[in-house]
């Protein structure tokens, strides 16, 4: 990446002086002129662009409009990557766009946003640039509640949250956009939030998580003083509504690097602001820490390779071995009394989670794939699950999740991982044996050093 410094000095100096001297808590007043890189000084090719991106663009660009690339995409094409998400920020206004795009419509309340749809359920993320609002201003440590405030390109920049993210890549000339250092960070392999992270986070705490989950996914450091912001300010996040936390942590447990996500959360005390009741399992046992990590690691390596899941399942993953050590412990103390274990599952459910606004339709179903979860994985051992499982409710999923926490566990070491389409087959085949063979199983040394 040594070529974005070398040819940002050789078409424009570089106004901040050299970087390992300089440092920028608000590195670019919003009256800087931006650094533009022309088409021969950067990899980024309409070749990798998707085409219904760019039939986006080059209509609003041919209509009289701006139309740039926006966001996560340009930052993915300059590493290299496949973007997952092609999104387009322009000046046109959202009615304008519906009138242009017939297959479009507007949704949003916070603030409206375009999609243009297109075959197999595609869908181009088109909005209109937009300014820090008035409300910004008025409610100082609270989050915006509305954000219909339009703008010009650069107060769009300035309005998002990570230095590399607030890159545009202009269809026109194919010039290379950025009022934010973003350029810069990239080459440095930093993740910082724009402005003062301080004051940025005041204004809306989710943007630890975002910060948290670019260097997850990109493998960057966080910026010192981006660090230190979230170190003194993480406690916020309990300020924030549920339903906004819910919706940032369903990014990462599909974003495939929830294990990394995680750790940043507990280094940084997030999650006992965000699961305490998991934390203090976590802290006391160390088995359910070894096997916590485990699972998500599983979970990150099918999410990676195009599988998908439904919010309870995602949600469940993380806490399987928890729940597995609650009930072991329940049934270890009743002496075989008997327990009720969904009750058990229920309760602990209902306790750790809703700080982070999962719905109790999804805690109830949940417990149906914990509870079958744990009964299929207590009958492992016996080398046989019987079939009749089969016509339980949430049985695919839970077989899903038998998956991971067999492996997570230490059993089927040598069962490749993802597995195919049918599950892991080494458990299809418990289902269907008839003899009872004891599954070898990995000691406990031999898993914590894979985890």
């Amino acid at each position: 990446m040594g070529w974005l410094t070398d040819k940002i000095s050789e078409l424009l100096p570089l106004p901040w002086g050299p970087k390992k001297d300089r440092d920028r808590s608000f590195p670019y007043p919003q009256a800087s002129k931006p650094v533009i890189i022309p088409r021969d000084g950067h990899p980024i090719s309409r070749r990798n662009i998707d085409p219904d991106a760019l039939k986006v663009m080059y209509r609003l660009v041919n209509h009289g409009h701006k139309a740039y690339l926006v966001g996560g995409g340009v930052r993915d094409l300059l590493l290299g990557k496949t973007p997952k998400d092609f999104d387009v920020g322009t000046d046109a206004h959202p009615r304008e766009m519906r009138r242009l795009f017939t297959n479009s419509m507007i949704i949003g309340r916070r603030f409206k946003i375009v999609h243009v749809r297109f075959r197999n359920n595609k869908i181009i993320e088109v909005t209109t640039f937009r300014r820090k609002g008035d409300e910004d201003e008025s409610r100082a440590g609270l989050p915006t509640l509305r954000d219909n405030t339009f703008g010009t390109p650069q107060q769009d920049a300035f309005r998002r949250d990570i230095t590399i993210n607030g890159l545009f890549y202009n269809i026109e000339d194919y010039t290379i956009i950025d009022y934010v250092g973003g350029l810069d960070d990239l080459n440095n392999r930093i993740v910082r939030i724009i402005g003062d992270p301080r004051t940025r986070i005041t204004e809306d705490p989710v943007r630890i998580i975002r910060a948290i989950r670019h260097a997850a996914r990109t493998g960057f450091l966080i910026e010192k003083e981006t660090d230190r912001a979230i170190r003194e300010l993480f406690a916020t996040l309990a300020h924030c509504s549920p339903a906004r936390i819910h919706e940032e942590l369903i990014k990462e447990l599909k974003g495939g690097f929830s294990r990394k996500t995680l750790n940043y959360f507990k280094d940084y005390g997030i999650l006992n602001v965000l699961f305490p009741e998991i934390e203090e399992m976590i802290e006391t046992h160390d088995i359910t820490k070894e096997r916590f990590y485990g699972c998500l690691r599983l979970l990150d390596s099918l999410t990676r390779s195009g599988r998908e899941f439904s919010v309870p399942f995602l949600f469940s993953v993380p806490v399987v071995p928890i729940v597995i050590a609650v009930a072991e412990r329940s049934v270890k103390a009743s002496e075989g009394k008997g327990q009720d274990i969904p009750r058990l599952i229920q309760g602990f459910l209902g306790q750790s989670l809703s700080r982070v606004g999962v719905s109790k339709h999804n805690i109830d179903t949940m417990r149906h794939l914990l509870y079958l979860n744990w009964k299929m994985f207590s009958m492992v051992d016996r080398g046989h699950i019987p079939a009749s499982l089969r016509a339980k409710g949430h049985f695919a999923e839970a077989f899903d999740l038998l998956s991971i926490t067999a492996k997570a566990y230490g059993y089927f070491p040598e069962a490749p991982w993802p597995p195919g389409p049918g599950g892991l087959e080494e458990l299809t085949r418990l289902i269907h044996s008839t003899r009872r063979r004891r599954p070898r199983r990995r000691g406990r040394a031999e898993t914590r050093a894979e985890v």
